[in-house]
């Protein structure tokens, strides 16, 4: 009887052993959320307790921020049943505004999918800039002035005063100086000029400081790309689509005309003239049979003769109807 007791207790507690598992639960729920912060509290950090509730021994494999702006350590990474790790999680948020939501990926032995945790914060800023924090200058030529523009909008509820400016390239032009202020619940157009003096790729940067510890700096980025001036006039957009044959003949200044690698369009000296030939036009010859077609016309058209139609009807015998008379051509054929 004992022996029976003893099989009995050892299979129940080796089905509840193979049935365990563990059960990773992280403190906060799946969402922690510091609510509305400023620029002065970044970087945000918070300490976030993981707990294994599970019957079976939790091994956190991986730990992956999805974003670079976030760091999240891990005290220890193997949690025995009701033990707990803790997640010192730290989000950097100097270059965000409004809400910003990141995710924390765990890869871990309860399931063969990644579990996530994510972290939230909604970052108050009193200057918002529209449309975007960059200066896009875009296509932008030799020794000519190009113009770009942003706005600068104040949504606080006090006057904001501008107390450091730095620009670079020192080439580089704004409507703004150290002094100015910027009304409260209002609009301020940032206008930037350059005229510049070197070929290729253009950058700049423009760091503004105020007088409001919720957002004491901004920094403004910037770029174009500088062509020739040579090539102010000229209009990639369109492409020509022609048969014709093209005669492109030399500008006064002796420039070739070159074709645009990876294109179809010619690059044109200024006071080229380009002349269209058109494709000379082939003489058409008047189709001639090589026999005589015969067309059916009514007069030589032969009559065909068409079987009577038996009318068949359920519950009488079936009459046999004579055989329709043979035409003389019908005989002469057989």
């Amino acid at each position: 009887m004992k022996k029976i007791v003893l099989i009995i207790c050892f299979l129940i507690g080796g089905f509840l052993l193979s049935n365990a598992k563990p059960k990773m639960v992280f403190e906060c729920g799946k969402l922690y959320d510091w609510g509305t912060v400023r620029l002065k509290d970044s970087p945000l950090k918070a300490e976030i307790k993981i707990y294994n509730q599970g019957e079976d021994t939790l091994e956190i494999k991986k730990v992956k921020p999805m974003c670079g702006c976030t760091t999240a350590p891990l005290s220890k990474r193997i949690l025995s049943p009701g033990d707990s790790a803790v997640l010192k999680v730290t989000l950097n948020i100097e270059q965000y505004e409004g809400v910003v939501a990141k995710r924390i990926n765990f890869t871990t032995n309860e399931t063969e999918s990644e579990k996530y945790l994510e972290i939230k914060a909604n970052v108050y800023q009193p200057i918002k800039l529209f449309p975007s924090r960059y200066l896009n200058f875009s296509r932008m030529f030799l020794n000519t002035e190009s113009i770009t523009k942003l706005v600068i909008n104040n949504i606080s509820s006090h006057d904001i005063k501008v107390t450091n400016l730095i620009v670079k390239p020192e080439i580089l032009k704004l409507n703004l100086k150290v002094g100015d202020i910027i009304p409260k619940d209002s609009d301020f157009v940032l206008e930037a000029k350059v005229i510049p003096v070197e070929l290729g790729q253009f950058n700049c940067r423009v760091e503004l400081g105020f007088n409001d510890p919720d957002m004491p700096n901004v920094i403004i980025s910037g770029w174009g790309k500088v062509d020739p001036e040579s090539e102010k006039n000229v209009d990639y957009s369109k492409d020509t689509d022609t048969t014709a044959t093209k005669e492109v003949q030399e500008s006064k200044q002796g420039s070739p005309a070159t074709v645009i690698p990876g294109s179809e369009r010619l690059k044109l000296p200024k006071g080229t003239e380009l002349k269209l030939e058109e494709t000379p036009k082939l003489p058409v010859e008047p189709l001639v049979p090589d026999k005589e077609v015969k067309t059916e016309t009514p007069e030589n058209k032969v009559p065909v003769q068409s079987e009577p139609v038996q009318k068949i009807e359920l519950g009488k015998p079936v009459e046999m109807l004579p055989p329709v008379e043979e035409t003389k051509k019908d005989k002469k054929k057989k």
